[in-house]
Order: structure tokens, then C-alpha cells, then sequence
């Protein structure tokens, strides 16, 4: 409780050397968070969140743009659908939380502790994941274009599906994985099938071009009759 009151106070402090216009729009928004971890679609743009416990908290479809999240504890919150685009969740703790279809664009997130999280469908473009924890999170669906994941933890992270595009310090063996599967009938340049998910091609498809399969119509002159 004690710790409860300085952070309240701590964070009231700091929305006095706001601008008059920025203390109107989401003061009572930050008051309202940190009172009852209940904030959904609040305006919590620009609003410096460090270092509080928000475990649990409720912030589906808040606004969260350019906000300072850096080391605060949002294990099992809920930010689905929010707008985190460019928020400091340096050092922070995610554990557990869900973020699907969140905008995450340009955020930063090193070092931050995304364990189990739910991920799928945000949007992670040219965010930066530098040495978060990913283990058995779920990023499928997610668009993750440009992001940085250089020494990222990803233990049974699930990415399929992903938009990995430009993706940078991904580990080789999570490329196919996020790849769209090919129809079985997609040549793969040399006249074969491309075998995905344990698929066996028929006898006699993908064979080379003027060559079949034995017993079929193009072996005519095997066991010919003669004259």
C-alpha cells in the first residue's frame, strides 16, 4: 500500500511539468490506472509509467503512444487492441500478458520479459526486441517487418504465419516456420514436388519431362506383341 501511494504520488508529481493541455487530456486517465488497474480506451499517450505495478492491469484498446513503460511489472495485464506504437517497455515485465492485435510500431522493448505472452496479429514493425525474453510466446500472424531480435530469447516461440521480412538476428531454423506453406502442386524450379509437411508425391508426378512411371501409357514398346 505504501509502495501503492509514492508511485501515485510520484506520478502526480511529474504530470505537474506537463503542458496545461496534456495534464487535461489524461491525468484523470493515469489517476484512474493507477487507482483501480482498470483503464480501457484511455488516453495514456506521452504518460510516464516507469516503474510501477500494473500487474493484472486492464488497458484493452487504451492509447498508450510515446508513453515511458520502462521497467514497470504488466505480468497477466491485458493491452489487447491497444496503440503502444513507440512506448519505452525497456526492462519491462510481460509475462503472461496478452497483447494480441496490439500496435506495437517502433517500440522499444529491449531486455523485456515476454514469457508466454500473447502476440498474435500485433503489429512489431521496426520494433525493437533486443534481448527480450520470447519463450513460448505466441507471435503467429504477427507482422514483425524490420524488427530487431539480436540475442532474443525464442525457447518454443510459436511465429507462424509471421511477416518476418527484414527481419533482423532471427535464428535459421525459425525461417521456415514462418513461411506460407506452398500448395503441393507449386513446382520448386526443377520439374519436382516440393514436399511440405510429410507430403509424398503420387509415382510418376514430378517425374522429368518425357519419362514416366513404370506400367503406364508411354512405355509402349514393353512386352510389344510381335508380328
Amino acid at each position: 500500500m505504501k509502495l501503492k501511494t509514492l508511485s501515485l504520488t510520484t506520478l502526480l508529481a511529474s504530470l505537474c511539468f506537463a503542458t496545461p493541455a496534456a495534464l487535461a487530456e489524461n491525468s484523470v486517465h493515469v489517476i484512474q490506472l493507477l487507482r483501480t488497474k482498470i483503464c480501457q480506451r484511455c488516453d495514456l499517450s506521452g504518460a510516464n509509467l516507469k516503474n510501477i505495478d500494473l500487474t493484472g492491469a486492464d488497458l484493452r484498446g487504451a492509447n498508450l503512444i510515446g508513453a515511458d513503460l520502462e521497467n514497470t511489472n504488466l505480468s497477466r495485464a491485458n493491452l489487447s487492441g491497444s496503440n503502444l506504437a513507440g512506448v519505452k517497455f525497456n526492462g519491462a515485465n510481460l509475462e503472461s500478458a496478452s497483447l494480441e492485435g496490439a500496435n506495437l510500431f517502433q517500440a522499444n522493448l529491449i531486455n523485456t520479459n515476454l514469457t508466454a505472452a500473447d502476440l498474435k496479429y500485433v503489429n512489431l514493425v521496426s520494433a525493437n526486441l533486443s534481448g527480450a525474453n520470447l519463450s513460448s510466446a505466441d507471435l503467429s500472424l504477427a507482422n514483425l517487418a524490420g524488427v530487431n531480435l539480436v540475442s532474443a530469447n525464442l525457447t518454443d516461440t510459436k511465429i507462424l504465419g509471421a511477416n518476418l521480412v527484414g527481419a533482423v538476428g532471427l535464428p535459421l531454423p525459425f525461417l521456415p516456420a514462418a513461411e506460407t506453406p506452398v500448395p503441393r502442386s507449386a513446382p520448386d524450379g526443377g520439374g519436382t514436388q516440393r514436399q511440405r509437411g510429410g507430403y509424398e508425391p503420387s509415382p510418376g508426378i514430378g517425374a522429368p519431362s518425357g519419362t514416366q512411371g513404370p506400367g503406364t501409357r508411354g512405355d509402349s514398346r514393353k512386352d510389344k506383341p510381335r508380328q
